[in-house]
């Protein structure tokens, strides 16, 4: 079995945070439970607001044919993406709850935390 705060961090890596709310004991831990749903929540959210980017992006390009500065909108979605990923594994892996505005809070009604 793995100490909780291993299986928070693991949590943010997927996989890992479907596993956790499908065995026991960690679909017990308020814990673990709430890293897999936040983990989980704001990787639906990330994929409607890819989608969103994703639309915005073609009808731009569509209008204006300059594409550089929408492609380093993406890159520093990506950045930013990968930066609160690391501070959210950082914090679960210190024992801490990191809640994210929206998704955190749903992840938290979730848990029962």
């Amino acid at each position: 079995m793995l100490a909780d705060n291993m299986a928070g961090f693991l949590a943010y890596f997927v996989f890992p945070a479907i596993l956790f709310l499908a065995t026991e004991p960690y679909n017990r831990n308020r814990f673990v439970r709430f890293h897999s749903f936040q983990c989980l929540f704001s990787l639906v959210a990330l994929a409607l607001l890819g989608f969103v980017l994703a639309i915005v992006t073609g009808l731009v390009v569509s209008v204006v044919p300059e594409g550089t500065l929408i492609g380093l909108l993406w890159l520093f979605c990506g950045i930013a993406v990968l930066a609160v990923w690391l501070l959210l594994a950082a914090h679960a892996y210190q024992h801490e709850v990191f809640k994210l505005p929206v998704v955190g809070k749903l992840a938290q009604k979730q848990a029962g935390v």
